[in-house]
């Protein structure tokens, strides 16, 4: 982020923060759920230089919903747990004034800084990526595509599915169902 930080998410629950391009490095704590080999970071993504969510918990239970989301407000020095958790989370972004988060049990959007979450939807995703324009996908298992759609500027209230990679013509709003 920016030309010196950078934050890596371990699954120890630990983040890794440099400001200076990996020249020198320091551990911050997160109270992400670890302990199990299937558990801890699974995603980090920062707003700016001093905001950030880390998400994560453990995809054994995907839909136990622990110490899974947490957030920084001073550069990631210090992790605190958001009070309104979420099940399991594999990728996080931040885009368009929002917060989206996608995991095994589905895509969640929060418009507050992580204080409350909006259910999207229940698909399974691993990934989440917005381009700087704020199109967005999610990515899930046997080739599922998702495309975050905006029904008016800056809200999302629902993802589109493609379900096959190989019929990807038209994104749009497509029901959910298998093809």
């Amino acid at each position: 982020q920016g030309k010196s930080n950078v934050w890596i998410g371990t699954g120890k629950g630990r983040v890794l923060r440099s400001t200076d391009r990996g020249k020198t490095w320091t551990v911050a704590e997160t109270p992400i759920l670890t302990g199990v080999e299937s558990a801890g970071i699974f995603s980090i993504h920062f707003k700016d230089n001093q905001t950030g969510i880390v998400v994560g918990g453990d995809y054994r239970k995907p839909n136990e919903s622990g110490n899974t989301i947490a957030l920084t407000t001073d550069g990631g020095k210090t992790w605190q747990a958001l009070e309104n958790k979420l099940p399991f989370r594999s990728g996080v972004m931040w885009a368009n004034g929002k917060w989206f988060a996608v995991g095994t049990s589905g895509a969640s959007v929060s418009a507050d800084n992580g204080a409350t979450w909006q259910r999207l939807d229940s698909e399974n995703y691993n990934s989440v990526s917005f381009t700087k324009t704020g199109d967005g996908w999610a990515a899930g298992p046997k080739g599922r595509i998702a495309k975050f759609i905006r029904p008016y500027p800056n809200s999302y209230k629902q993802v589109s599915k493609i379900k096959q990679f190989g019929q990807v013509d038209r994104i749009d709003k497509m029901n959910t169902k298998d093809r």
